[in-house]
């Protein structure tokens, strides 16, 4: 019984095993499920699908608000809607952004064994709270437990148990004798499905023919288990894989000025970092004005990563083929952003100046400190506080002082010099 302080505004839906409503509490909105009133084959499900949500919580799964000891009902957050509601065919980009989702909400559970059993595009919401955006996997009503720690006769051979079109095959033989790779199965027709824009029961899978994808998407669905990815980790790896060889490369549609399809995805991949940063180390000063002007905030991104980058892993980077022209670029990209107060520009000067100090770079400080100097006093006010933000004060006070005098013209480069 939902306690007092929740007022019911809508049953949004009702089966033989839920009750879905919409309900406030202090004028604000939440989404209440409960059992069916008398069912106690319902009521223990739902006892192990508050457990189940306790193990999986994290930021991809959706949070429990509120619920009592008995574990008869629970309270969460009310999304902004699910993945159905959302028009398909998706990108490429949005397609993986769900799967990792999916990777990262089942993790705990599927490393114990348990699986989720009703993954479908319903069960896929969008939330926005006060961590941001995200995609969170919802409804773990059937969740099936670790052998030997399920619910005696919860889950019968022979009866199906899922959502027909999106479930594992083998659901509907034995739902409980089933492994993680059910779930797999279920997420490589979501997958299907935001790229195609075609129900599975309509043939997604036959659809992705000569899309990105296809290849991991068509193992992650094969109707024997075993010849399926082993696990969701598993059929991201083989997403990103395929994707390094179905993209262009950065030096291409740098060369080509295609601009707006450039992310920093590939910055951060092993086995393709290296050809992207080569490629960002020869970029143009013509070429990065052009980036610039077309796609300044994909631009910062992507000079972000790539100076994170470096810092993290720079002993096995060639300091004057690839490190000195990237944090050159950067600061050259953060001169312009200074120059128009441009947002990001304070958080882009951290990474920046964070990047040349940790490095020790001085072929970059010097020319972050003649651009500096070269700055209007309004603009410099942002690159002191990302300065002392950075923790780079001290390597660029000890540059600035050993400049000739005439080159420490602006009150921000005679502060750095002590003078």
């Amino acid at each position: 019984m939902l306690p007092d302080r929740y007022e019911i505004k809508e049953i949004i839906h009702a089966t033989e095993i839920s009750r879905v409503c919409v309900v406030e509490r202090d004028g604000q909105e939440f989404v209440a499920k409960l059992p069916p009133l008398g069912n106690e084959h319902a009521e223990k499900r739902f006892a192990r699908e508050i457990l189940a949500l306790q193990r999986a919580a994290g930021l991809n799964t959706i949070p429990l608000s509120d619920f009592d000891d008995s574990l008869s009902w629970y309270v969460m957050p009310r999304a902004v809607g699910n993945l159905a509601s959302f028009p398909a065919p998706f990108t490429v980009d949005a397609a993986i952004a769900v799967l990792e989702a999916i990777t990262s909400s089942l993790a705990a559970l599927h490393a114990a064994g348990e699986v989720h059993r009703d993954l479908k595009p319903g069960n896929i919401l969008w939330l926005h709270d006060a961590q941001g955006g995200r995609w969170v996997v919802a409804d773990f009503g059937i969740v099936r437990n670790p052998a030997g720690l399920t619910t005696t006769g919860l889950t019968r051979t022979g009866r199906f148990l899922g959502t027909d079109g999106w479930a594992a095959p083998e659901q509907s033989v034995d739902a409980h004798a089933v492994t993680p790779t059910a779930d797999v199965y279920a997420a490589g027709l979501i997958a299907a499905w935001m790229l195609t824009g075609v129900h599975p029961s309509a043939g997604a899978v036959d659809h992705l023919v000569g899309k990105p994808l296809s290849s991991a998407i068509s193992r992650a669905v094969s109707e024997k288990p075993h010849r399926r990815h082993a696990s969701m980790d598993a059929f991201m790896e083989a997403c990103r894989a395929e994707l390094v060889q179905t993209k262009p490369s950065l030096a291409s549609l740098i060369a080509q000025g295609a601009f707006n399809e450039i992310t920093s995805v590939g910055i951060a991949q092993p086995g393709v970092r290296d050809a992207q940063l080569d490629a960002l180390a020869a970029l143009t000063p013509q070429e990065r004005d052009r980036w610039f002007s077309a796609e300044r905030e994909g631009l910062t991104d992507v000079l972000t990563k790539a100076i994170d980058g470096l810092v993290d892993d720079v002993n096995m980077i060639s300091f004057s083929v690839t490190v000195d022209p990237i944090l050159k670029h950067g600061v050259e990209v953060l001169h312009k952003l200074a120059l128009s107060q441009l947002p990001g520009t304070r958080q882009f000067a951290v990474t920046v100046f964070g990047g040349i100090a940790d490095i020790h770079q001085f072929a970059p400080a010097s020319l972050a400190l003649d651009r500096i100097d070269a700055l209007p006093i309004q603009a410099q006010e942002t690159i002191r506080a990302a300065l002392h933000e950075a923790g780079a004060w001290d390597f660029f006070a000890q540059m600035a002082s050993d400049r000739f005098p005439s080159r420490r013209r602006t009150p921000l480069l005679i502060e750095l010099a002590g003078q």
